[in-house]
């Protein structure tokens, strides 16, 4: 299905800057008939728009500028005709092919966050072993300096000679179980894993959770709605804070 265009066609549409692409899509694309109709309004738009006058002089113009804009609201009306009939069953397939991929997306999304989320549960639970492992190493270097204390006190305090290297010997093995204790380097928190498939790491990561209170949030952060505004001053209203509102001469044209 596809139509040669002819060359007047062709340059009308370069004339409205179609691009060489867009030339050839509508070459690829219409058939016989929607090709006839795009010429047709093709030549009625150059006609129409080689005949618009930019200032109305007199009660016969400006009736000539009124059929000019019917002559082109009618051409508008049926290009769009043409465009939706031709678009409608392209966007059904969208539709369905964005359901179809976003169905398997999205489960492939769940999986990735729950798998993350496992992997980054497995880092704090190694974060809180590693932690513990290190209070227990604390307590067991201030355990051990507690009775090196006691055995040196005994030791100096002692009368025998055989208590008193009981008690050094005993001073001694403490102090080597303090230095053993301190010397032992702790483990370092994971911050990801490797395999044959690839690489996971975990890293620190600022968000903000939640808005507590939006009176509070400076300007800079806050966006203007002007969708919002548009709508109220269509609506009636009439002044805004900050905002200026104007009137202005809105022409509209409807066919016979």
């Amino acid at each position: 299905m596809s139509v040669a265009l002819s060359v007047s066609t062709e340059a009308r549409l370069r004339h409205f800057r179609a691009s060489e692409d867009v030339i050839q899509a509508a070459s690829d694309l219409l058939d016989e008939r929607e090709g006839e109709k795009l010429a047709m309004y093709l030549s009625e738009l150059a006609e129409v728009d080689g005949s618009m006058p930019a200032r109305i002089e007199g009660n016969a113009q400006l009736h000539e500028v009124n059929n000019l804009l019917a002559r082109a609201a009618t051409a508008r009306k049926a290009l769009e005709e043409v465009r939706v009939k031709r678009v409608a069953p392209l966007l059904a397939e969208q539709r369905a092919i964005n359901e179809l991929f976003g169905l398997l997306i999205d489960a492939l999304k769940a999986l990735d966050a729950k798998g993350k989320g496992a992997v980054v549960k497995w880092q704090e639970a190694e974060q809180e072993a590693i932690r513990r492992e290190q209070e227990e190493q604390q307590r067991k270097a201030r355990q051990a300096a507690e009775l090196q204390r006691i055995a040196e006190e005994r030791a100096a305090k002692s009368r025998s000679e055989a208590k008193r290297l009981q008690y050094q010997a005993e001073a001694q093995a403490q102090a080597a179980l303090v230095e053993t204790a301190l010397a032992e380097v702790p483990r370092e928190v994971p911050r990801g894993v490797r395999s044959e498939e690839g690489t996971t790491s975990i890293r620190q990561e600022w968000y903000l959770e939640a808005v507590m209170d939006a009176t509070q949030v400076p300007r800079q952060y806050l966006d203007v709605n002007e969708t919002r505004l548009r709508a109220a001053v269509h609506s009636g209203a009439r002044d805004i804070p900050g905002c200026l509102i104007s009137v202005r001469s809105v022409a509209s044209v409807r066919t016979r």
